[in-house]
């Protein structure tokens, strides 16, 4: 059985990046969109706080399948070791109506988009002997390819950099998916998606439960 779930949002959320953190001074870089491992965590620890069957405190990494008394805890959770039916198989940003997905990586845009004025150009593969040229009987390269590469994506460039932080709206996956272009009105920018808000935290002793001197850090809000 397949359920789709729109989650939304009750407060600012801390995403955080693969980088280490906890050190005096350091930053908390936020990761957005976020792995959907993240969410996958999250869904099955509100199936197992729900379930009045299960001890949160005694599901650990060395829980057994027998230890499991509910039965459909072991059939769609299972264990740590043993895990079950629940899969989370697709997660995006949107709304009630409408999935916004990033920019496919052959998608380059130009443009700020205020007023809807996009430059878009889609890579495309082209075989590795049209960038060979001979001279004196030398055939010589523009630039070096590993030997496994048959073909390089290119792109006609604009004498400006591609500008960033462009997803794709839904109509516009569907264009993509088709092997058409996106039309400049099937794209979003990131900004009217998501800020970043910046936050100054003081860590605590975990033994007096009052804050540590010299133990200030920041890290990096998402406001959806």
């Amino acid at each position: 059985m397949t359920t789709f779930l729109f989650i939304r949002p009750m407060d600012v959320l801390f995403f955080r990046g693969n980088e280490a953190f906890g050190d005096t001074g350091q930053h908390g870089q936020a990761l957005m969109p976020p792995w959907p491992s993240v969410f996958a965590g999250a869904l099955r620890s509100a199936i197992l706080a729900a379930d009045p069957q299960v001890e949160l405190g005694l599901f650990t990494e060395q829980t057994a399948e027998g230890e499991v008394k509910s039965e459909m805890v072991r059939k769609i959770i299972g264990t740590p070791r043993k895990p079950g039916s629940f899969r989370v198989t697709f997660v995006s940003l949107g709304t009630e109506k409408e999935v916004f997905f990033p920019l496919p990586a052959d998608l380059l845009v130009w443009g700020n988009g205020e007023d809807q004025t996009l430059i878009v150009r889609r890579s495309l593969p082209v075989a590795r002997e049209h960038f060979a040229f001979s001279q004196d009987k030398v055939t010589l390269t523009p630039f070096s390819f590993p030997n496994e590469l048959t073909h390089v994506l290119t792109v006609k460039q604009l004498k400006k950099k591609p500008t960033a932080g462009w997803w794709l709206k839904q109509e516009g996956m569907l264009a993509y998916l088709r092997g058409e272009l996106p039309q400049p009105n099937q794209f979003i920018h990131v900004s009217r998606l998501w800020s970043t808000d910046f936050r100054l935290g003081i860590a605590r002793s975990r033994d007096s439960y009052t804050a540590e001197e010299h133990r200030i850090y920041t890290a990096m809000a998402i406001v959806l």
